[in-house]
């Protein structure tokens, strides 16, 4: 996926999402948040791709894409697009002015992924519905990471770094939203969520 097509795609699917839950309800509270990350994020990446910035427009449509994502599967955002989860790969050639912006901040989300799944809990009781959905959201976040992590080691196609960068921006959309709703606590460090 081109970088500008995953903004269309965010946007589109922000644009066809409602919130489920009533109004003047906490889960209301939660998906409005959800749909404000994403709203960010979508803001966010086209002021990156305005100026030139590749590396960073992607990772925040990853991420932003991520959250909305997290949101549809917890049930608390309702898509009428019928466009299913974001399971794509980056497949365009960031600039190689950038490569020293995208080997640095490719590195770092890992990092960051990395500490992050591995410092959250699922907060629901093992016997709840919502406990499985805990377990979803970190094994999907743990997918982007391994996924993500793969194409870190290959460098050997132009787009290996970029693929790398959206898979870990993507997963830790997807781990930031269940922390945020309530559905994973935080057992390791409280920097790398939006809490």
């Amino acid at each position: 996926m081109k970088i500008k097509a995953a903004g269309d795609l965010l946007k589109e699917k922000i644009e066809f999402s409602s919130i489920s839950p009533p109004e003047n309800t906490p889960l209301h509270s939660a998906a409005e948040e959800i749909i404000e990350m994403a709203l960010a994020y979508l803001s966010d990446g086209g002021t990156f791709l305005r100026s030139g910035d590749e590396v960073n427009a992607l990772a925040s449509y990853a991420y932003g894409l991520g959250w909305l994502d997290a949101g549809i599967y917890a049930g608390l955002i309702s898509c009428m697009a019928d466009i299913g989860f974001t399971t794509l790969n980056c497949d365009e050639e960031i600039p190689e002015l950038l490569n020293d912006h995208l080997e640095e901040k490719t590195g770092r989300y890992h990092r960051m992924l990395d500490s992050a799944v591995r410092g959250v809990t699922p907060a629901p009781d093992k016997e709840s519905p919502i406990f499985t959905a805990a377990i979803d959201i970190m094994d999907i976040a743990g997918r982007h990471l391994t996924e993500g992590w793969g194409y870190e080691q290959e460098k050997e196609g132009d787009n290996s770094l970029s693929s790398a960068l959206w898979h870990f921006s993507y997963g830790y959309g997807w781990l930031d939203a269940g922390v945020r709703i309530g559905i994973l606590s935080i057992t390791g460090d409280r920097r790398l969520f939006t809490v």
